[in-house]
């Protein structure tokens, strides 16, 4: 897992939820962000853990599974 690479604004404009933005709101709330790299099979939440985070998926697949 690769951790605290930059987020580009281009990875912005991937996700509608940006959408709107001009690029100076985007430079205002990147610093929120971080980047982070996950390998085939590693786990990135579970079910019914404490978390304060918001996932965007910028490439690749995600396989989501309740119960388990």
């Amino acid at each position: 897992m690769k951790v605290g690479c930059m987020i580009e604004l281009s990875d912005f404009h991937k996700h509608s939820l940006f959408g709107g933005f001009l690029p100076s709101d985007i430079e205002r709330v990147s610093p929120l962000f971080e980047r982070k790299d996950y390998a085939p099979g590693d786990c990135i939440i579970r079910e019914g853990e404490a978390n304060d985070s918001m996932f965007f998926l910028l490439e690749g697949e995600v396989r989501v599974a309740r119960g388990g």
